[in-house]
């Protein structure tokens, strides 16, 4: 779980930084998508070979799900965002490529349709063919019922709501870290990262910070 929740936040931090760095303030949606999608480019090739090198020692250390995670997060930022842009770029007619609007009216307009179902998939991907053989063994958790459960609730959670758990674990995790570390209380936990942690033990889930 709580490797889940720090990919998320990796891939959605990654994400929605390409938009804020690429997107001109007003700019074409042409323009704001090829901004984006090279960003998209350079940050697949900058992370790339962190992420293979942690994917490999994960693998040495028969951490299967973590490894399978960092799996997904590569394909996430260096394919399904690309290719979601270049769908979009591709299905927009010449009107709509040349309309002006700023990154926030991009964001709310085409967001769902290129972060949102990239970010989905990532989170539900763990939970789907090979689960239970890729769970760490711990004390009380049913694999098999535990994949199903998740598998069968997060189908109900929208899209949108995915991604802003990741954009939430962005923030709160190194918070939360912060707090342990000093002694103090677990700060609050988002809306929508605490309705994920609580599908998660409603299903016997491992706590998000184990």
């Amino acid at each position: 779980m709580r490797h889940l929740v720090q990919l998320l936040a990796l891939t959605s931090a990654l994400a929605w930084s390409a938009h804020a760095v690429a997107a001109p303030p007003v700019g074409t949606v042409d323009q704001i998508l090829q901004g984006i999608s090279g960003t998209f480019e350079t940050q697949c090739k900058q992370s790339t070979p962190a992420m293979q090198s942690r994917m490999a020692a994960l693998e040495a250390k028969g951490d299967k799900l973590a490894a399978f995670q960092m799996q997904q997060a590569e394909q996430n930022l260096c394919h399904c965002l690309p290719d979601r842009m270049k769908a979009l770029r591709q299905r927009l007619k010449p009107a709509q490529l040349n309309e002006k609007m700023t990154e926030a009216e991009f964001i709310t307009r085409y967001g769902r349709e290129t972060l949102d179902q990239c970010t989905a998939a990532m989170a539900r991907a763990p939970y789907g063919e090979g689960c239970a053989a890729r769970m760490p063994e711990k004390p009380g958790l049913d694999a098999p019922k535990y994949c199903a459960c998740m598998a069968e609730q997060l189908k109900a959670v929208p899209d949108n709501e995915l991604t802003q758990i990741g954009l939430d674990s962005a923030a709160y995790v190194p918070r939360l870290a912060e707090a342990k570390k000093t002694g103090q209380p677990a700060p609050p936990m988002p809306a929508a990262l605490k309705h994920f942690t609580q599908i998660n033990q409603s299903c016997g889930g491992p706590s998000m910070t184990q």
